[in-house]
């Protein structure tokens, strides 16, 4: 009697647990099947990465999303994302045709995009204006071609696209060095002084040998930047006002810019290469300030679309958990949180990630993305039947399920598990990458 009391128990509680299993399971299924619903049915189907393409009703809803903003960020997942690159280019023609945006700052030197974008205006075709001041990862790459192409283009037009940098690259064929002298003799004919010429030659020749001189083992900062210290303090104090008489208020900001851009790349190879931290991401601090200075001082009635690694533009990078142990994401303050701080809703971030396909700079052989785990925001949206979507994350309600701590993998293509609402303004999806090749010689 007591031996079958204790087996129908025993089945009893085996089948009490088949039952919460199994009801878990429908639990899981439904709480999924809701999420794909809720993308279904308010995610936006991006048409068309083609560039040529104007027809532009498939992004409107996109350009609600951003809104009144006036700096708009660009990602890219990695720097070998050839279709994020195709869809970045459309979405410039969108934003510059329809909501006025016309300064475009890359991920590139300031000072020389700067130069480029002055030859464009003059008239200089778009393969020589963009050859060294862009990247080679982008200048070279196919599918660039069609937004450089785009914005000569807009020269001839009533409102043409500006090109601007916001990173510290000032290499030692920078412009800078043949363009400094004249500018501060142009105030004051001993400037720059002998010393401080013999400064730039040797700073210059620093940067020259970087490559083979790698990172030293303990931080060290070279004797000459003192003098580029003084240079930097006379265009920031500007006594007397020479300066702003003779070059105006805002390019004597702008050479005092590019110079702390410069004393910022020579410093960064005058230490330990970096291993990440918030501490340890000078790069962060930098481009961010030169964003800021280029939205407020430099640009201030203009609208800006930033184009950079989707990395680059993050914020509250603190929440940020990474299944991947070799990035330490978290652990930086980049430039798009200092962005971010400055001008509030007035930006609009957007993060560019993919379920599939390939991707590979175009000197790489391309390499397949893996498969992304199950459930995270990119197998979401596979699973909704998107080709391209983009979700607005800013205007979610507080308890929406987007609002959650998600998995996705906008950084390298790495799962890292946030609430990515607080990271990004929006998501930019493409089920199937395709890497970046290089350019046809054809013009």
């Amino acid at each position: 009697m007591a031996g079958n009391v204790h087996r129908q128990l025993a089945r009893l509680l085996a089948t009490s647990w088949l039952m919460g299993l199994t009801g878990a399971s429908f639990g899981q299924e439904s709480v999924c099947e809701q999420r794909l619903t809720w993308l279904r049915q308010n995610a936006v189907n991006v048409r068309s990465l083609d560039i040529d393409d104007a027809n532009f009703k498939d992004l409107e809803p996109l350009g609600n999303a951003i809104g009144d903003a006036r700096v708009v960020l660009l990602g890219e997942a990695s720097h070998g994302d050839g279709a994020a690159f195709l869809a970045k280019g459309r979405l410039i023609r969108f934003l510059h045709q329809r909501k006025g945006f016309d300064v475009l700052v890359w991920e590139s030197g300031f000072y020389e995009c700067a130069k480029a974008g002055d030859a464009l205006a003059a008239g200089a075709p778009w393969r020589d204006a963009f050859d060294g001041a862009l990247l080679s990862l982008w200048s070279q790459s196919e599918q660039c071609r069609p937004v450089m192409e785009y914005v000569q283009a807009t020269q001839k037009t009533e409102r043409p696209i500006t090109l601007a940098g916001f990173s510290w690259y000032t290499y030692e064929n920078s412009a800078l060095f043949d363009d400094l002298p004249p500018f501060l003799e142009a105030v004051d004919p001993a400037l720059p002084t002998a010393e401080q010429r013999r400064a730039l030659n040797l700073l210059r020749k620093f940067l020259e040998g970087r490559g083979a001189r790698g990172f030293p083992n303990s931080p060290t900062r070279p004797a000459e930047l003192t003098l580029v210290d003084e240079l930097i303090d006379l265009l920031g104090r500007d006594p007397d006002g020479k300066f702003r008489r003779r070059h105006g208020r805002r390019k004597t900001a702008f050479m005092r810019r590019a110079l702390e851009n410069f004393r910022g790349f020579v410093l960064f190879f005058a230490r330990p290469l970096s291993s990440g931290g918030a501490e340890d991401n000078p790069l962060g601090v930098v481009e961010g300030r030169n964003v800021v200075f280029l939205a407020r001082q430099y640009y201030p009635d203009r609208k800006l679309i930033v184009w950079a690694h989707n990395g680059h533009l993050l914020r509250g990078a603190s929440q940020i958990e990474e299944l991947n142990p070799k990035f330490k994401t978290k652990q930086s303050v980049a430039a798009g949180q200092h962005i971010h701080d400055a001008f509030g809703p007035a930006v609009y971030s957007i993060m560019f990630t993919a379920h599939g396909g390939k991707t590979g700079i175009w000197w790489d052989e391309p390499s397949p993305l893996p498969a992304p785990p199950v459930g995270s925001l990119e197998d979401l949206l596979h699973r909704a039947g998107f080709e391209r979507a983009f979700v607005d994350l800013r205007r979610l309600p507080a308890d929406h399920w987007l609002r959650q701590r998600h998995v996705a993998r906008p950084i390298a293509h790495s799962p890292m598990r946030a609430n990515w609402s607080r990271a990004y303004d929006g998501l930019f999806f493409i089920d199937t990458m395709t890497p970046s090749r290089p350019m046809t010689s054809n013009p």
